[in-house]
């Protein structure tokens, strides 16, 4: 039989850090100019992120604390520990990683954005090879479009 235990588990840390960020994207958007040349002015894209950030985190924190966890009571060891962790930290040092790239410059936009799509893909497909041509594609799609629209369609000097 197994007993059943809510638990947030190691995600909190995750979920605490992405809380604070959509906290000072609200906040900080406060002490942007206020409207000139369109309605929502400059404050109003980091407004948004900040806010749809902060809802989508809510239901996320819902979301674990309704699914109980099973917990094995006869055998006396405890559940194998899940992937979450180890994509977290992943995903979190992919992006470190991929800013620092962008920062340095040197190399297309396109195609950095591109690698780092397929390894954030990579981690979000439970580090599945037999997943990856689609990921591969879709990820070369997403950054040569991104590309076109920054450099083409918005005139934003992209880095590298």
């Amino acid at each position: 039989m197994h007993n059943t235990k809510k638990r947030i588990g190691p995600e909190l840390g995750s979920l605490v850090l992405l809380a604070a960020a959509g906290l000072l994207l609200v906040i900080g958007a406060s002490a942007l100019p206020g409207p000139e040349y369109d309605p929502m002015g400059p404050a109003g894209l980091p407004r948004i992120i900040g806010i749809a950030l902060l809802l989508l985190l809510g239901a996320r924190l819902v979301s674990i604390v309704r699914t109980p966890q099973p917990v094995s009571t006869q055998t006396g060891t405890a559940p194998k520990p899940q992937p979450q962790l180890r994509r977290t930290l992943a995903t979190a040092g992919l992006t470190v990683i991929y800013l620092m790239v962008l920062t340095l410059g040197g190399l297309p936009f396109a195609a950095v954005t591109g690698v780092y799509l397929t390894l954030l893909g990579f981690c979000m497909t439970n580090f599945s090879i037999r997943k990856l041509p689609p990921v591969i594609i879709i990820a070369a799609v997403v950054g040569i479009g991104l590309s076109y629209l920054f450099s083409d369609v918005l005139n934003i000097i992209l880095p590298g």
